[in-house]
């Protein structure tokens, strides 16, 4: 008969940072998950041991190609229960990044399987002075507000313990009740994915573009218009005029498809979009898919075959060197926290790939040909 396997419990919550417990004791966010680690792999089952425990402090990467954030996404999906010590503080993130790891891997857990996420509030920390942890901090506690959980609280070790044991045995029964594989269906049917699924084609477009163009701008970019976003930080300082827009449905929906179309044709358009603006490269073409985006359907999109087509993290990236049309097409923008996690994403991928700097040199030339195909033919829309 097969050993059976543990249940995987990842603890989320920040590392470095202290709280003030009821006892007036400061004690670190990571040394309480060390504690709990410990306490919760000595529980037995019949004889058997029953958690294997997650915490980022002692954890090799199972593949050496990912980062330290991926890595932290890759346990939520492999984890059967998510533990989240919660204090308010949305964690580190990328430079720029408008959401902290700690808010990543909750809206990644809860996406996954919301049945299956369990929080304990400790103390709130104070919020930050600087500007942008700020920002970062109170779009965390809006967030888990916005998600009404149910949630234990813990003033002192020994509370965090008892409550440790209580959201473990409710995560159980959940399994026992309704099976790990039930649990995952139907992420999308609450929160803010539900209230995005609940708007026809064009809110739901409106408001995925939006919180495309906020995601975008917080990369040291400015908005322009209603779909253009000026960014200036990938390198060169040149500024990238980004064209935002959303696909709201799968892309396999013709009208949700041909809302967005082929953007790149409408040369009239685009150079009067650029127009008044501090762009020197672009269009660039950004585009939110609300779920799933394959090469043959990107290479349907652009029109043709003879590009460069690339399955990344975050979606596809599409880059036709000679007319230099540029598409980057953000998959699984289910929610606005899908959304910024997908630009964080791509920033990141831009960066570490190397792309950014070709990304730019192509938007040079796209700009310079935009100006041109505009100049010869007025009418073109």
């Amino acid at each position: 008969m097969a050993k059976p396997r543990t249940v995987r419990v990842m603890l989320s919550s920040r590392s470095t940072s202290a709280v003030t417990l009821d006892d007036a004791q400061q004690v670190t966010l990571e040394e309480l998950r060390r504690e709990l680690k410990s306490k919760l792999e000595e529980v037995t089952l019949f004889g058997e041991r029953l958690f294997e425990v997650w915490i980022h402090e002692d954890a090799a990467a199972d593949d050496a190609s990912l980062d330290a954030w991926d890595e932290s996404l890759a346990q939520i999906k492999k984890a059967d229960v998510v533990l989240v010590l919660y204090n308010g503080e949305a964690g580190w993130t990328t430079p720029n990044g408008t959401q902290g790891i700690c808010h990543d891997e909750m809206a990644a857990a809860v996406d996954t399987a919301p049945g299956l996420v369990r929080l304990i509030q400790l103390p709130l920390a104070p919020l930050p002075r600087r500007a942008a942890e700020r920002r970062r901090d109170e779009r965390f506690r809006v967030y888990v507000e916005r998600q009404a959980r149910w949630r234990q609280e813990a003033n002192s070790r020994d509370e965090l313990w008892a409550e440790t044991q209580v959201s473990l045995r409710a995560a159980l029964d959940y399994v026992v009740q309704v099976g790990s594989r039930a649990a995952a269906t139907g992420a999308n049917a609450y929160g803010t994915s539900l209230d995005w699924d609940l708007l026809d084609l064009a809110g739901r477009r409106t408001a995925m573009t939006t919180q495309l163009r906020m995601a975008l701008a917080a990369q040291d970019g400015e908005t322009h218009g209603d779909h253009g976003v000026v960014v200036r930080g990938l390198g060169s300082g040149v500024p990238v005029y980004f064209r935002c827009d959303a696909v709201p449905a799968a892309m396999g929906v013709g009208a949700a498809r041909e809302m967005v179309g082929q953007p790149f044709l409408r040369v009239r358009e685009l150079s009067e979009a650029m127009a008044g603006s501090a762009a020197e490269a672009g269009p660039v073409h950004l585009i939110a898919c609300h779920k799933g985006i394959t090469e043959n359907q990107a290479m349907r999109l652009l029109g043709h075959p003879d590009a460069t087509i690339i399955t990344t993290p975050f979606g596809v990236y599409v880059a036709d060197d000679v007319m230099k049309t540029q598409l980057i097409l953000i998959a699984g923008c289910r929610n606005p926290s899908a959304v910024h996690h997908g630009v964080q994403r791509m920033w990141t991928w831009l960066e570490q790939s190397e792309e950014a700097g070709r990304l730019v040199g192509r938007a040079e030339s796209r700009y310079r040909i935009v100006a041109a195909i505009a100049s010869e033919d007025p009418d073109n829309v």
